[in-house]
């Protein structure tokens, strides 16, 4: 005669799956309520930390994009921001010719060698001005590559 609940010879995988689970009622570790003690959250609490597990993960590997740092920069920014990209196009000047000009204007802006030749190499210049307090201060950023012109501008309020 067989047992209610045993088809199959004992040790199998079928068995396994057949047999009636000891279930030891317990308390969730997060707020309290009965529960199994084979799960250690209740199902309320498992899709919190589900939730709150998935935040981190989405925090911890998204990369930050020029844009962000655009917005960041507006936020920090208490009047206007100017942001143009090879405006020398424009006037049918090479990045070489247009870095002459800036250079001879009463107030040239500081460009380091590596970007400077970086600029010319690419034929592009990312200009950046801010005022980040009051409309008469502003800074004025120079580069070759939009997300470095950004980082800099951010690092320049800090």
């Amino acid at each position: 005669m067989r047992n209610k609940g045993s088809h199959t010879p004992s040790g199998s995988i079928a068995d396994l799956t057949t047999k009636p689970v000891n279930r030891v009622r317990g308390h969730c570790s997060r707020c309290g309520c009965g529960i199994d003690k084979q799960k250690l959250y209740c199902l309320p609490c498992s899709s919190e930390r589900y939730d709150e597990a998935l935040a981190a993960r989405r925090h911890k590997y998204k990369k930050e994009t020029p844009m962000d740092n655009l917005k960041k920069l507006m936020a920090k920014c208490k009047c206007g921001m100017f942001l143009s990209v090879n405006e020398h196009r424009d006037y049918y000047m090479t990045a070489e010719e247009s870095l002459k000009e800036l250079a001879s204007r009463e107030c040239p802006p500081e460009i380091t060698d590596e970007v400077r030749k970086k600029i010319i190499e690419t034929n592009t210049i990312v200009e950046l001005q801010f005022y980040p307090n009051t409309p008469i201060g502003s800074y004025r950023v120079i580069h070759h590559d939009l997300d470095a012109a950004l980082t800099e501008a951010l690092a320049c309020l800090e």
